[in-house]
């Protein structure tokens, strides 16, 4: 899934997103204000109100909002590829006592994650033995990540938009669609 699907599936989720560019720093956030030019187009009130973020930014911006509705405790951590590379090695340690493959199966986790698939669903989607240990492995981090209080960087988009954890604030009453 790229970022216009996941744009869609917020949609259709009943986020409000006035305007969210690619990218995934304070500077993009900055030069796409800038590119859309806020200042200059929308004054005093017509203005408020108005987001234009990268979508990571947004996302960390709902998960800091609902936390606690998501599972977290203020201050959460968000894991770097090291953090995650460990956490990942741990677990393979642990579970099978060798973290042969460690970027694979961080790699699947990732695409599972952008394809908005978690961990449950990643096991009943397995096709082979390499697929069915990522899945398992995927679930005990998710698991570890949360007791740690913890999200990476996918997930910043994973949670604020997967129906089965959403924030339900966001979400439209159904039969109403998001435009």
């Amino acid at each position: 899934m790229d970022i216009r699907a996941a744009a869609r599936e917020v949609l259709a989720q009943g986020v409000v997103l006035d305007i969210v560019p690619s990218g995934s720093d304070a500077e993009a956030d900055t030069l796409a204000r800038e590119q859309v030019g806020v200042g200059s187009l929308l004054r005093g009130k017509e203005g408020s109100g108005l987001t234009v973020s990268t979508f990571h930014n947004l996302g960390l911006n709902i998960i800091r909002k609902e936390h606690a509705h998501l599972g977290y405790k203020p201050g959460f951590s968000i894991f770097d590829e090291g953090d995650i590379k460990a956490l990942l090695a741990d677990i393979m340690q642990k579970e099978y006592q060798g973290d042969d493959g460690v970027d694979e199966i961080k790699n699947l986790i990732g695409a599972w994650k952008n394809d908005l698939i978690l961990p449950e669903e990643a096991l009943e989607r397995a096709r082979n033995p390499r697929e069915q240990t990522a899945a398992i492995v995927y679930l005990h981090y998710q698991r570890t990540l949360k007791a740690y209080n913890a999200v990476d960087f996918d997930d910043l988009i994973l949670l604020p938009v997967k129906p089965k954890i959403s924030v339900p604030r966001y979400v439209l009453p159904s039969g109403c669609a998001a435009s």
